[in-house]
């Protein structure tokens, strides 16, 4: 008999969260060419400190970097999908631990610009706060960041609404798209919500 079985602890499964238009759930290898039909875009990268993907490969690179994030304990990238076509990713939302051992987690998402200007965003972004405050075990979190350049409107709007704060601007704080990036910084903490 194998006992090191019986004594390792269960697998976690990925927490799928549904809200009323949206199903955010886990990506798989399926969701490559989604992906690759999102962020091939020159207008999703335009905020994004990443180039257009080239190649299907590459858009399955992603998507098994978004896998490996949640089995490696280091954070969530959730697959958004409409509810009445849940195989079909429309964009993705999540975070990764910062900084070990202070519960500060780094947002991040995009979406499919066919679905830009409709809630999308901050419905599943107001799913994974609810999920990230409450009374999960899976990676407690006590601060939410997100940075965003400053000309990114959207985005902007978007946390704002949610009750971010923008704490001020990191400046030059990243080399992307040919130049250095100012970005604001903004936070939501557990006890803000």
């Amino acid at each position: 008999m194998n006992h090191d079985s019986e004594n390792s602890p269960a697998p976690c499964t990925f927490p799928v969260l549904t809200t009323q238009r949206l199903i955010l759930r886990e990506f798989s290898l399926d969701d490559a060419q989604a992906v690759f039909d999102i962020l091939r875009r020159a207008d999703v990268n335009e905020w994004l400190e990443t180039e257009p993907l080239q190649s299907i490969n590459e858009a399955e690179a992603r998507v098994k970097s978004r896998i490996n994030l949640f089995k490696d304990k280091m954070g969530f990238r959730w697959a958004i999908a409409l509810r009445e076509n849940p195989a079909l990713v429309i964009g993705s939302c999540g975070y990764f631990s910062v900084r070990r051992g202070t519960q500060t987690v780094e947002a991040g998402y995009e979406l499919h610009p066919d679905h830009w200007h409709k809630g999308f965003m901050t419905e599943a972004l107001q799913a994974i706060i609810r999920f990230s405050f409450g009374p999960q075990d899976l990676m407690p979190v006590h601060r939410i960041e997100a940075l965003v350049i400053p000309d990114n409107g959207g985005s902007i709007r978007v946390l704002e609404k949610l009750g971010f704060d923008r704490e001020g601007v990191r400046r030059e704080f990243g080399f992307w798209k040919g130049r250095y990036q100012d970005v604001y910084l903004y936070a939501l903490l557990n006890h803000d919500t």
